[in-house]
């Protein structure tokens, strides 16, 4: 066991191996936290990061000579129009280069001129569109303010719940006319029509009483499930709305690859020599290809590069921004916090990425791919990435913002209260008692005579 600065290498010392008579050429781009190519006031260029540490400790294992070559163009290599390969790619592809440091997704395209040390992977993670949270804007006076009541549901639950009200209503009223002579009288067979019941339903899940119940024991399980239907929906939709009323929703200024094509005044930030770039350039949807031709161009189009000043540009409003969200984070801090995915469903922490090496040194790949394997069950990767990446996800998801209630989010309920207010005013509720005696129903009252009751 020998130590590498903070870091502990495990194992045994691997026996010296020798691949080449010349020291290994590694190569690699700026691509902080990963790689850091840096020149000096002398001009001298440094290296360091997260993968530079790696190498180094692959390197002590297996007593590897190397030397760490100046950074390439390109990026870390794209397939050009003539079949050559750019950046990291083209160097190993053209063997003036043995490995590549970087964080490579693994593809066909790729794997035909370069060799993957697939069997541990050095990052978990993948690309994805990114845009800066907008502002939220105070909506005019409209049908649309209205929104603000039906959002705390979905439309699917909505029409369930309009579905379930006609067939509590279909269920009461048939439950109360097959009890009709049994259990039932006349007036409340009439009072539990169809049209009746579908009201009385509503009225529960608006939690309003009901002037009279059924009294058999099927209409009275209908009954209790309108109640408990009702209960469960007005819980759920009064914390739903009260969330929806006062936490700060995200908004989004675009929401589409279709939008961001169609506005003019969006610039798009990508590593130039990205994989994703040659899909683009194949592939037959007009939106990917017209960001491979932004790119090719230079058309509103930003270089990041692994800069600092780049990807904090790139983070600004009106950018679409294709990187990784967690090391924007690691370079550019909690300003990350407000870029959003383009494509919020998507899950793109599941992607795996290797290092690379040139073809005809399959040794190497193998002894490399088993001092991987060992630090990474030795818990030294998890260090090197918590020294380097930390833990951008959670310094992020504790940010809950509230904001107040504006006069348009409550504008719906201020013009909705006075007009109920004025329809059970030309409309007074009629009670149980009112009602059979407008209707000349005698009352059955009840008595307690010699200890017992009298109807």
């Amino acid at each position: 066991m020998e130590r590498f600065g903070s870091v502990i290498s495990v194992g045994d010392p691997w026996q010296s191996i020798n691949f080449t008579h010349q020291p290994l050429n590694v190569t690699m781009i700026h691509d902080p936290p990963f790689t850091y190519v840096e020149e000096n006031a002398s001009g001298a260029i440094s290296q360091r990061g997260y993968l530079v540490d790696l190498w180094k400790i692959v390197a002590e294992e297996l007593q590897l000579r190397y030397t760490l070559q100046p950074p390439p163009r390109g990026g870390y290599g794209a397939l050009l129009e003539n079949g050559t390969w750019s950046g990291i790619i083209g160097q190993l592809d053209a063997k003036r280069a043995d490995v590549g440091l970087g964080w490579f997704t693994y593809r066909e395209d790729r794997a035909a001129v370069v060799d993957f040390a697939d069997l541990v992977p050095v990052f978990t993670g993948d690309l994805q569109f990114l845009v800066r949270r907008g502002a939220r804007t105070t909506p005019r006076l409209s049908s649309e303010m209205f929104d603000s009541l039906l959002r705390p549901l979905h439309s699917s639950v909505w029409l369930v719940l309009l579905l379930s009200l006609l067939v509590l209503a279909a269920v009461l009223s048939t439950t109360v006319a097959l009890n009709r002579r049994r259990a039932e009288s006349d007036e409340t067979c009439r009072e539990f029509g169809l049209g009746s019941s579908a009201l009385a339903a509503f009225m529960a899940v608006t939690g309003q009483g009901w002037a009279v119940t059924p009294d058999s024991l099927a209409a009275r399980i209908a009954t209790m499930s309108a109640w408990m239907m009702s209960i469960l929906v007005s819980t759920t939709y009064t914390a739903n709305l009260i969330s929806h009323l006062t936490v700060g929703e995200p908004e989004m200024p675009i929401t589409s690859l279709a939008e961001f094509r169609a506005s003019s005044d969006w610039t798009l930030a990508v590593e130039f020599g990205v994989g994703a770039m040659g899909d683009w350039a194949k592939s037959s949807d007009p939106n990917l290809y017209h960001l491979y031709q932004r790119a090719v161009t230079g058309d509103r189009y930003l270089a990041m590069g692994g800069n600092e000043d780049n990807i904090r540009r790139a983070a600004g409003p009106k950018t679409l921004m294709y990187y990784n969200r967690e090391i924007a984070f690691s370079v550019i801090g909690r300003e990350t916090c407000e870029l959003l995915p383009l494509e919020p469903d998507t899950d793109h922490r599941g992607v795996r990425n290797y290092l690379v090496l040139r073809k005809g040194i399959r040794p190497l790949k193998k002894a490399m791919d088993r001092v991987l394997q060992r630090l990474m069950q030795a818990g030294t990767l998890d260090h090197l990435k918590r020294r380097w990446f930390g833990v951008a996800d959670q310094q992020c998801s504790d940010d809950v913002t509230f904001r107040p209630l504006t006069l348009a989010d409550l504008l719906a309920v201020l013009v909705i209260t006075p007009l109920a207010a004025a329809r059970a005013r030309s409309e007074p509720s009629v009670g149980y008692g009112a009602r059979r005696a407008a209707t000349g129903t005698a009352y059955l009252a009840w008595e307690r005579r010699d200890g017992q009751w009298y109807r």
